[in-house]
């Protein structure tokens, strides 16, 4: 896997290009304090986009990287309610395994909230959608659509799986009936379910459909 898929600097030109952002980072070092405060504020927005900038090179990620990390600070100043300091920022958890467990916690929240939906909803609808990755490893993502009694709805990914050798009609079949029992619902209230026109996905014989007609 690359690690800096969208950096056109590799080797010889990343250094200089790290060595560039840190004698401009002490450029800025150097400034004697600027008594306006707007001109202030600016110098050190400035500074901090090549103090980041400067990170991002030096870790080989992706230059794109930039605006998540800005949407994270963001996150974290709102969280503490709009002011952050060097010791609320050292407090933040932000290991593998705090962040396992957030991950975690998080995902298990959602999935109690499909649950109680697809238990209370009108009707539902699947859409399926097979693909290869990069790796050319086959892996189905399982969306729903779910429809109240007020006709409202949400549209999200349900559930995803890697698909491992074949890709056949009861290959695909089978992690949905997966995701039906982990969400505890059948197919009483699917309305339908959407595909491609591969023919693992519509042949009434061994393609998906079959075995979904079978079911029902």
């Amino acid at each position: 896997m690359s690690k800096h898929n969208h950096s056109i600097y590799k080797d010889d030109e990343r250094r200089n290009l790290i060595e560039g952002l840190k004698l401009v980072l002490k450029q800025y070092s150097d400034e004697p304090p600027n008594l306006d405060i707007a001109a202030q504020t600016s110098s050190f927005a400035r500074k901090a986009s090549y103090v980041i900038s400067l990170l991002i090179a030096q870790r080989g990620k992706p230059f794109v990287d930039g605006e998540f990390i800005k949407s994270c600070l963001l996150k974290a100043v709102n969280a503490f309610g709009g002011s952050l300091t060097v010791d609320d920022v050292l407090q933040i958890p932000l290991s593998d395994k705090p962040v396992a467990s957030r991950v975690q916690v998080i995902a298990g929240s959602i999935e109690e909230k499909f649950k109680s939906l697809l238990q209370s909803c009108v009707y539902f609808s699947l859409y399926l959608d097979e693909s290869t990755d990069n790796r050319h490893v086959s892996q189905l993502s399982i969306f729903v659509r779910i429809v109240q009694d007020d006709i409202s709805y949400t549209e999200e990914l349900l559930d995803f799986f890697p698909l491992h050798g074949t890709t056949t009609g009861a290959d695909i079949f089978s992690p949905v009936e997966n995701t039906f029992e982990k969400f505890n619902i059948n197919f009483s209230k699917c309305s339908c379910i959407v595909t491609d026109s591969a023919p693992s996905m519509v042949g009434t014989r061994k393609g998906f459909a079959g075995s979904y007609f079978k079911e029902i």
